[in-house]
Formats: structure tokens, C-alpha cells, sequence
């Protein structure tokens, strides 16, 4: 996924709101949004231990993000050897 994508998830989601900034930063970039989600999803994952990837996919449902295209390919099934 590239950061324009999960900028525009991650503001549509107003993570942008909860981004802390110094007194110089007026605005948050969407690069800044789009790290800001990549560090909660990997953070809930790591938190969960064993149920990591359902916490993680459960939060990428919420933001919208597992309807990217990279992550709806389905591969074809080889038959067994």
C-alpha cells in the first residue's frame, strides 16, 4: 500500500486529529497520517501476541484498508504432487 493511500484512509478515519505535533507544525502532512496508521496497526499486532494478525486485520476492516487491490488477489489452487 502506498503512504497516499493510507493518508487518505487515515484522515478519512480523523487519525489526523490525534497527531501531536510541536508549536511550529500547523499542519499534519499525509505522510505523517499515513506512519501515524502504519504504527498503530503494527503496534495492535505485536500487542495481541498470538491473535496479532485478527487484531490487526480487524483494525484494517475499520480504516477501510483491506479493500486495496493488492490485498484482494486470489491466488489459484495447485493441485496436490
Amino acid at each position: 500500500m502506498s503512504n497516499a493511500f493510507l493518508g487518505r484512509a487515515g484522515f478519512a478515519a480523523g487519525i489526523d486529529e490525534c497527531i501531536i505535533t510541536n508549536a511550529g507544525l500547523l499542519t499534519v502532512s499525509s505522510n505523517m497520517v499515513a506512519d501515524t496508521v502504519e504504527a498503530v496497526i503494527g503496534a495492535a499486532f505485536l500487542d495481541a501476541n498470538e491473535n496479532g494478525l485478527e487484531v490487526a486485520s480487524s483494525i484494517m476492516d475499520k480504516l477501510g484498508l483491506n479493500t486495496h487491490a493488492l490485498l484482494t488477489v486470489k491466488f489459484r489452487d495447485f493441485p496436490a504432487p
